[in-house]
C-alpha cells in the first residue's frame, strides 16, 4: 500500500537503541518528529513534516525525501544523520538549522525562509535559492558536487561559500564572508 500515513506527532525512543523503524509508505507528520534512540529509516518514501525535526538516534535517509512544509517556525536538528533529498516548501515563517545538515542528493528550496545557523552544511547537487529568503549572518554552505550550478535570489546572500570541485554561476551571487574554491573551475558566466 502506497497511501500516506498522517499523524500529528511522532516520537521514537527507547532505553536501548537497538531497534529500527522502517517506513513502508509516505508519512505526513503534522507536528514534531523526534528520534531519541534507535534507527528511523525512510527507505524510498517521502516524509512531510509541519513541526520540528529532532534526531538524537540515527536517521537513515535511503532514497527518500524529507519536506518541511509547516506554516509555523520550524527547526531541524539532524543529529549528524544525512538527508538524501531535503525540500523547504513553507507557506510562511522560517526553517532554522540547529545543527550541521548534510544533503547527499538534492536540496530543493521552493518557498519560505531558511536560516542555516553558524554551521558548515554539506550540500550535494545544484544551489537555487531564488524562490526563498536566505540571508545568513554566519556559517558556511559547502557545495560537494562536481561543478554544481548556483542561482541566487537578488536579495539573498551566502555568509561563507565553499566549492569542493568548482561551480558555474547562473546568476550574480553575494558572499559576505569567504568564497573558497578547493578544486575545479569556478565559472562566473559574466556576472
Amino acid at each position: 500500500d502506497t497511501a500516506t500515513t498522517e499523524i500529528y506527532t511522532l516520537s521514537l525512543h527507547d532505553a536501548l537503541p537497538i531497534w529500527t523503524v522502517t517506513l513502508a509508505g509516505a508519512l505526513d507528520v503534522d507536528g514534531n518528529l523526534t528520534v531519541t534512540a534507535g534507527t528511523f529509516a525512510a527507505g524510498a518514501n517521502q516524509i512531510n513534516i509541519a513541526g520540528d525535526w529532532s534526531n538524537a538516534g540515527t536517521f537513515t535517509a535511503g532514497t527518500g525525501t524529507v519536506v518541511f512544509d509547516g506554516g509555523i517556525a520550524q527547526s531541524l536538528a539532524s543529529g549528524g544523520s544525512a538527508f538524501n533529498n531535503l525540500t523547504v516548501s513553507k507557506s510562511a515563517n522560517t526553517l532554522t538549522f540547529g545543527s550541521i545538515v548534510t544533503v547527499t542528493s538534492t536540496l530543493a528550496l521552493s518557498s519560505g525562509t531558511l536560516a542555516p545557523g553558524n554551521f558548515n552544511h554539506q550540500i550535494a547537487g545544484n544551489w537555487n535559492d531564488s524562490a526563498i529568503t536566505f540571508t545568513p549572518a554566519s556559517g558556511t554552505i559547502t557545495l560537494t558536487s562536481t561543478n554544481p550550478s548556483i542561482t541566487q535570489g537578488a536579495a539573498n546572500n551566502f555568509f561563507n561559500l565553499t566549492l569542493t570541485d568548482g561551480a558555474t554561476m547562473l546568476s550574480a551571487i553575494d558572499v559576505n564572508g569567504n568564497l573558497t574554491n578547493s578544486a575545479g573551475t569556478f565559472t562566473t558566466g559574466g556576472f
